[in-house]
């Protein structure tokens, strides 16, 4: 435990520019996940897929900026 202890994390790279984000990103990235989410509870896609799925979505709402 002693090791935890003696650790000193970098605060600075955790800090996260919001305002680098396209406008809506949160709400728009929030629908994709739902959205490939319940295509994989219904059986329409796997998780391999969903997870593609949003990556590729994701980055094009990012790109848009």
């Amino acid at each position: 435990m002693e090791a935890f202890y003696t650790l000193n994390p970098d605060i600075n790279r955790i800090l996260i520019d919001y305002a680098s984000f396209p406008d809506r990103f949160y709400t728009n990235i929030s629908g994709i996940i739902n959205s490939e989410l319940r295509a994989v509870t219904v059986g329409a896609k796997t998780l391999d897929e969903a997870m593609v799925s949003m990556q590729e979505r994701g980055q094009l709402l990012l790109d848009k900026k």
